[in-house]
């Protein structure tokens, strides 16, 4: 997907459009001043903006609520899916009033955001080829907002894009302390929040932790705050659960990283887990699938076993 323009009107307080809500929106707007529709699947964008497939969710249902975006039934492929473009009326004002402005000033007009390529999408933040760029640009040109030139290529900075929610932290950064094998992931994430809120996200060099990569690296970083205390769970077992966290539906991840152990030995291991995590493993194609995944990582003789919580 190409980079898309996030305009100076749309970051006016008004609108009250901000962080991940503010991307969406500049994307779907970028395919409706062209005269189209966006319809990529909330899989793909969740991939494209590092977020989860339920926040991506989210955020479109919230931009058509407030009436920032339309959305309409459509087929592609064959299949039922949603086509989403903006809502002009709801907007109109301030883009008048920015064109206006620009017309007089040409010059920054808007912030250009390339999307991150990943190629990686493992839970630790080992990601690579990950760009948000800041390009000022000429606009409004001949009374156009469309008109957008890229006159200044060598000013650029970083966009900050920050979690709206604690439950868009969680979604973030609490898979990386569970599979760092933490003691208590949950309160190490909830200490890596605090602190990092009360410095305003910046590390001790000053970088802003303002994309979910940098965040995800700080917490792979983090020091713990009883370090001398014995992992969880042996080495071979997390590497096979994290390749099945990574296979697993999007609805079973909280899941994954949520199982308690009853019994461990140095060649075995049992947890506890959801219900509906159990009923996936117990689903015949999944349970050999498992049963492949723990004799790679773990060898043929490690015996994995679950049962419910509940």
């Amino acid at each position: 997907m190409p980079g898309f323009l996030i305009e100076d009107w749309m970051m006016n307080e008004r609108l009250g459009l901000r962080g991940n809500d503010l991307l969406l929106y500049a994307l779907i707007y970028s395919y409706t001043r062209k005269g189209g529709t966006m319809f990529e699947s909330e899989a793909s964008l969740s991939v494209k903006f590092g977020l989860s497939r339920k926040q991506v969710g989210k955020i479109l249902r919230k931009l058509t609520d407030e009436g920032f975006v339309i959305r309409s039934d459509s087929k592609h492929s064959g299949l039922q899916s949603y086509d989403y473009m903006t809502n002009i009326d709801k907007v109109l004002p301030f883009v008048t009033s920015r064109c206006e402005q620009s017309s007089q000033l040409k010059g920054k007009v808007g912030t250009k955001v390339t999307p991150r390529c990943e190629e990686s999408s493992h839970p630790d933040g080992n990601k690579v080829h990950s760009e948000m760029g800041r390009k000022v640009t000429a606009g409004c040109e001949q009374s156009s907002h469309n008109n957008i030139i890229d006159n200044n290529k060598d000013n650029t900075n970083d966009i900050v894009v920050f979690p709206t929610s604690q439950q868009d932290l969680e979604n973030e950064l609490l898979p990386v302390f569970f599979f760092r094998n933490d003691c208590n992931p949950r309160p190490e994430f909830e200490r890596f929040c605090e602190y990092y809120r009360q410095n305003g996200w910046k590390l001790s060099g000053g970088d802003i932790l303002d994309t979910v990569e940098k965040r995800k690296r700080a917490a792979g970083n983090w020091r713990v705050q009883n370090p001398i205390s014995p992992s969880p769970y042996p080495k071979a077992f997390m590497k096979a659960w994290k390749e099945i966290y990574s296979k697993a539906p999007d609805h079973l991840k909280d899941d994954i990283i949520r199982i308690r152990y009853i019994r461990k030995t140095q060649f075995s291991i049992t947890i506890s887990c959801s219900q509906q995590l159990k009923e996936w493993m117990d689903i015949p194609e999944e349970h050999e699938k498992i049963r492949l995944i723990f004799q790679i990582h773990a060898g043929e003789k490690y015996r994995f076993e679950y049962q419910s919580s509940q």
